[in-house]
């Protein structure tokens, strides 16, 4: 899905936000990877100076990274945002998609992040591969207290939960106390 959004709005991404590239680089005539331009543009405007996409889904590539510090910092601007906020939070969203000729075919889309079901933890971001492994940013909300935790790395996919729902409980027993 992310490659099928990054083809549709690469094509606009000119129109909507300044890329701000590096000195001689122009954008790409293609829209994907104009797409992926437009967040490197970005990360750099965030401030995630230990972050490079090379695609628009995450995926292992030569030069595709992320810190989980720029992470957090990721997930802390998407969750001011409302929409954003409201998409990460759902578990599941149906949808009828109409085609040529009246095609017409249901759709459901499942949030993968397994928190979702626990009160107080919502969803930011699943992904795994072979060289990252298991990785999950979530947020979690206790006391009027939030807290974004980021794993990666873990051994497996019920892993990263487990190990999440650890942080947490460490970072709410008061044995860590947070600067913000």
């Amino acid at each position: 899905m992310a490659t099928a959004l990054a083809e549709h709005f690469g094509g606009r991404v000119l129109q909507l936000l300044d890329l701000g590239l590096p000195d001689g680089e122009q954008p790409s005539e293609d829209p994907l990877l104009r797409f992926v331009q437009a967040m490197n543009a970005e990360a750099v405007r965030l401030g995630l100076t230990n972050t490079h996409f090379e695609n628009p889904h995450g995926l292992t590539g030569p030069a595709h990274y992320a810190s989980a510090a720029d992470l957090a910092a990721l997930a802390g601007h998407m969750l001011q945002d409302p929409l954003l906020n409201q998409i990460m939070m759902t578990r599941q969203r149906g949808a009828v998609l109409s085609g040529p000729g009246g095609y017409q075919r249901n759709v459901l889309w499942k949030n993968t992040n397994e928190l979702l079901s626990l009160d107080g933890y919502a969803g930011v971001k699943t992904g795994t591969t072979d060289k990252a492994g298991a990785c999950l940013v979530s947020v979690g909300e206790r006391d009027g207290r939030r807290v974004i935790v980021v794993v990666l790395g873990s051994a497996a996919s019920e892993s990263r939960y487990i190990d999440s729902r650890n942080l947490y409980r460490w970072i709410w027993s008061g044995d860590l106390q947070p600067d913000k």
